[in-house]
């Protein structure tokens, strides 16, 4: 039986051309390409999104098909074209005379696992997404230990896409779920002397609450940085104005003095001050006096949380906009992170040796002060998945696939904001034009503290046929899933609709953790019923042993701090007691 066809192409030339190959295709397939959409099973509407107008065009086209559509008089109406990815959101949820969008560069096994995807949001007009590539590489799934792992696997396998298959850096994306997730990245890519940019936003940093903290610190460790006072003096807001700065300059100049010595005593410079301004200068000076002689006494990841405490810069950020200070908190979280990922990484290399303020500094100026500027040359993009809607990208990695991450915490009470969380999956899965890559780490620095995490329950929405594990002798095995009941009961609202059943891509080698009696540590061998003395919270007791090697885990109840999971791996502790 012969198939009727209509086609209506919208926009510049270039799509002339593409809408006369899509008809030569469909000629030889046995379509029959009508000369008037009037009357066809399927209308295809070809669009270009280089053209402003031609979004209007299109609309006005698809509600008049849609006329048609209702009256009976044409079957399906499918949209095409680089508008119809543009706008693809709009077009899917907001039109409901459209039956699906005609991918042009997705694959085939990306664009089914879209569909995979969105086909588990009960609150959607229920469309597909087709590609005109039939070929293609199934989504590679990633899994690191850390959230530096993750990023260094990411960065192996762009260098080994632009060395073996000739991937240019510029159509490589990595997309992310919080700007906070960039920290890890761009080190890496640092290190490693690949380029890149942010898109959309500022590098880790650069970002404002970032090189606030690192005033600071730079004022702490040396009162003489005149650029790291000019940073810290008046942040948060305390009264210190222009004027005044202005004051101490000039007076620093005048008598060849740096311009702390004018802070400390104002009077003998001859720097007309109220005593007010005198006063909150004293107790500027002061805090960083006592800053510096906590610097002697702390390592730098517990120093670094009294400046950000006793500075007024957390309470500062608490009082601002809840998606603004939202996202600066969870920035300053990923900066105490890498503080003490540093801290414990110098542990491990001289476990007697402090680590202190100066030796933190020597390590970050290497990040802060990389040149960066627009060379030209082509850069990986960096950017949130809110920013890269309407975007495509060859390659596209989405980090940070975990539970509580991506999805949020906060949308795993709200069946509305879970489909929502899901829907940007989608939108980040259908950037990526002909490779996608999924990683999540087993561990990230959160809420002051290294947790386990989970792979994300997104990853499940997925037909497991479309996905490969990152390594070859990894294979996908189903096994059966309970859920924590802790957790349902804080998500009554959850339903089996909106999350479906647990299905978890396994790794040959790496069983499912079996509860056991003793493992071999770093420290010796800690058994159940082991006393210990953790390097932050104290003095505990092991109450329960899982898991092996980089992937054994314990449960401990500390006499301070209660009952805490901990990542053995990560974990600096002597045992005490056997």
């Amino acid at each position: 039986m012969t198939h009727t066809i209509g086609m209506i192409s919208l926009g510049c030339a270039k799509n002339q051309v593409n809408a006369e190959q899509m008809l030569y295709l469909l000629r030889q397939a046995g379509y029959e390409i009508l000369p008037d959409p009037d009357g066809a099973e399927l209308v295809i509407i070809n669009t270009c999104g280089f053209i402003d107008s031609a979004k209007e065009e299109a609309i006005d086209h698809i509600l008049a098909m849609g006329a048609l559509k209702q009256e009976g008089r044409v079957g399906k109406i499918l949209v095409t074209g680089c508008l119809a990815q543009r706008y693809q959101e709009e077009i899917v949820n907001e039109m409901p005379e459209v039956d699906g969008v005609l991918g042009t560069g997705s694959y085939y096994d990306i664009v089914h696992a879209a569909n995979d995807i969105i086909s588990h949001n009960q609150h959607q007009i229920q469309k597909t997404i087709f590609s005109k590539n039939d070929t293609g590489e199934p989504i590679v799934l990633i899994k690191a230990e850390n959230d530096r792992e993750e990023a260094s696997k990411i960065c192996g396998h762009i260098k080994r896409l632009k060395a073996k298959e000739g991937v240019d850096y510029g159509r490589m994306a990595i997309l992310y779920r919080t700007n906070a997730q960039s920290r890890p990245l761009e080190e890496t890519f640092i290190k490693n002397n690949i380029p890149y940019k942010v898109y959309a936003g500022q590098s880790f940093y650069e970002r404002k609450e970032i090189k606030d903290v690192l005033g600071y610190l730079r004022l702490i460790q040396n009162p003489y940085d005149e650029a790291a006072f000019r940073r810290a003096v008046n942040t948060p807001t305390r009264g210190i104005g222009d004027t005044t700065i202005q004051k101490l300059t000039v007076a620093s100049h005048q008598h060849n003095v740096p311009i702390w010595a004018v802070l400390e005593n104002p009077t003998e410079y001859e720097v007309k001050l109220n005593r007010g301004t005198i006063a909150k200068l004293k107790m500027f000076a002061g805090m960083i006096r006592e800053f510096q002689s906590l610097a002697q006494e702390l390592e730098v990841y517990d120093l670094v949380k009294q400046v950000i405490l006793q500075s007024g810069i957390n309470a500062s950020l608490l009082k601002e906009n809840e998606q603004d200070g939202e996202s600066k908190r969870e920035n300053i979280n990923e900066l105490m992170g890498s503080v003490y990922r540093f801290m414990h990484d110098s542990h491990l290399e001289s476990p007697e040796k402090k680590v202190f303020l100066g030796d933190y500094l020597s390590e970050v100026s290497l990040l802060t002060d990389a040149d960066r500027h627009d060379d030209g040359r082509p850069k990986v993009t960096l950017m949130t998945i809110h920013a890269a809607k309407g975007m495509e990208f060859d390659t596209v990695f989405v980090a940070g696939m975990e539970q509580h991450l991506f999805p949020s915490t906060h949308s795993l009470l709200s069946p509305r904001e879970y489909e929502e969380e899901r829907r940007l999956f989608y939108v980040a899965v259908t950037r990526a034009e002909k490779r996608c890559f999924l990683s999540y780490a087993c561990s990230r620095f959160r809420n002051g503290k290294f947790d386990t995490a989970e792979q994300s329950d997104f990853i499940d929405d997925i037909n497991e046929k479309y996905i490969r594990l990152d390594r070859p002798h990894l294979i996908p095995v189903e096994r059966s899933y309970v859920r924590n009941t802790a957790s349902v009961a804080h998500s009554p609202s959850r339903n089996s609709a909106a999350m479906p059943p647990r299905r978890v891509l396994r790794a040959q080698g790496y069983p499912i953790t079996d509860k056991v009696e003793e493992i071999l540590t770093k420290a010796g061998v800690l058994k159940v019923g082991s006393i210990l003395h953790h390097q932050r919270f104290g003095k505990g007791t092991v109450e329960g042993l899982e898991g092996s090697g980089e992937n054994a885990m314990a449960d401990i109840i500390f006499d301070m701090v209660g009952k805490k999971k901990l990542l053995l791996k990560f974990a600096v502790f002597t045992i005490l007691e056997e």
